[in-house]
C-alpha cells in the first residue's frame, strides 16, 4: 500500500486517509472512472459510484457477460439493455437509425454502433474515454468524432421532422427550457440557451422572443389564441395580450387568506394543465449528459436540445394512458368552475 500522503481518490483525485480508501474492484466502475491503473478511491466517492452501478444493473449485467457491447449484432442486446444504455427501446433505436439516411459504415464503425455511441453519451453522462473502451473504438478522439457527426446527421435527418410550428393547439409555457408543448406533450420548439442572471427571468425571456419572432413564434399564433402560464411569466402578460392572446395565469392572494371558491375552481383548473409542463422537463433532464456539461460543449448545446427533444417526441408516451378518461374529467372540471362551495353556506 503506498504511504498515505501519496494516496489520492481516482475520481476526485484529492489525497485521502488510508482509513477513507476503497479500493476499486468492479471493472465497470473502473471503466466509469478511466482508472483501471488507479485502484484507490475515496470513500464518499466509492458510495456515489455504488449507487451509479444499483441505479444501472441491466448496464452492468451485460457488460460483464461480453467485453465490450455489441451493437452491430441486434440479437446480442435485449429491449432492456437497448432502453438502459441508450434511453430507447431496441424497436425505437432501429426507427430512429433507419432515419439517419445521409451518414454511412466506415472502417472505423458501422452507424449502428455510431448511434449507440452517441445515446449512451447523453443517457449515461459517460467520458469519451470510457465510451471508447465499452465500445472497443480506438480512442477518446474517435468517440468525439462519432459524436460530432451523429450531432450533424440528426440535426438535418431527424430533427426538422420532430420539432417545428405546424400544430394549431392551446399552448403551455414553462421555464426550464421554454418548451412550448400541447396535452400530448408534444415539443413544437425550444428556444435558448439563456444566461442566468438578473436580467434573464421567465418574464424578460418570453418578451425577448415575443419581440423578436423568434424561430417565427409570435406569426405563427393567431388572435385569441390560449397561452398558458405560471406566476413566473406575470410581468409578461400584458406584452402577450397587446399581440391579441388570451392568457391564463393562476390566480394571486395580493393579500387576502385565500381564494375565493371561483378564484380557487379557475386556479386548479389552469395549473392541471401545467402539470404536463413539469412531467415533459423532467423527461429531458432524464439524460445525464446535461448534468454536467463541459466549456467545449457549450456551443452545441442548442443542437443538443434540439435532439433531445425530437427523441421525446418521437418515442414519447403519453402521461395520461386513457384520454377518454381525461376529456371525462376536463368536462366535470368545467361544468364545476362556476359552482359555489357548500361549506361556506
Amino acid at each position: 500500500m503506498p504511504h498515505a500522503s501519496r494516496l489520492k481518490c481516482a475520481d476526485c483525485n484529492k489525497v485521502i486517509k488510508y482509513v477513507n480508501a476503497r479500493r476499486i474492484s468492479n471493472r465497470l466502475l473502473q471503466l466509469y472512472l478511466s482508472a483501471r491503473t488507479q485502484e484507490i478511491i475515496d470513500s464518499t466517492c466509492y458510495i456515489f459510484l455504488m449507487k451509479f452501478k444499483k441505479s444501472s444493473l441491466t448496464f452492468v449485467h451485460y457488460f460483464n457477460i461480453d467485453k465490450h457491447l455489441i451493437f452491430d449484432n441486434n440479437a446480442s442486446l435485449d429491449d432492456d439493455a437497448y432502453y438502459n444504455i441508450t434511453g430507447l427501446r431496441k424497436n425505437q433505436f432501429n426507427d430512429l437509425l433507419a432515419q439517419l439516411q445521409s451518414m454511412r459504415n466506415s472502417k472505423l464503425r458501422s452507424v449502428r454502433v455510431a448511434l449507440a455511441v452517441f445515446l449512451a453519451k447523453f443517457r449515461l453522462g459517460l467520458s469519451n474515454r470510457v465510451l471508447a473502451t465499452i465500445f472497443d473504438l480506438k480512442g477518446n478522439r474517435t468517440v468525439s468524432k462519432i459524436i460530432n457527426q451523429l450531432r450533424q446527421v440528426l440535426t438535418i435527418d431527424f430533427v426538422p421532422h420532430r420539432i417545428g410550428l405546424n400544430h394549431k393547439l392551446c399552448i403551455v409555457m414553462d421555464d426550464t427550457y421554454i418548451p412550448i408543448q400541447n396535452q400530448d406533450e408534444y415539443i413544437l420548439a425550444v428556444f435558448g440557451p439563456f444566461l442566468a442572471d438578473g436580467h434573464n427571468n421567465n418574464a424578460s425571456i418570453i418578451q425577448h422572443i415575443m419581440k423578436n419572432d423568434d424561430q417565427g413564434i409570435a406569426s405563427w399564433l393567431h388572435d385569441d389564441d390560449v397561452i398558458i402560464v405560471d406566476h413566473g411569466f406575470r410581468d409578461a402578460v400584458n406584452s402577450m395580450e397587446e399581440l391579441g392572446l388570451c392568457v391564463e395565469i393562476p390566480s394571486f392572494l395580493k393579500g387576502k387568506k385565500q381564494f375565493s371558491t371561483q378564484e380557487a375552481n379557475r386556479t386548479r383548473t389552469i395549473t392541471k394543465n401545467l402539470l404536463h409542463n413539469c412531467i415533459v422537463n423532467g423527461k429531458t433532464k432524464e439524460w445525464k449528459y446535461f448534468n454536467y456539461l463541459q466549456n467545449s460543449s457549450l456551443r452545441f448545446l442548442p443542437d443538443d436540445m434540439d435532439i433531445v427533444c425530437a427523441l421525446h417526441n418521437a418515442f414519447r408516451q403519453a402521461v395520461m394512458r386513457d384520454p377518454t378518461n381525461g376529456i371525462e374529467l376536463a368536462k366535470i372540471m368545467l361544468e364545476q368552475i362556476q359552482k359555489e362551495n357548500e361549506l361556506d353556506k
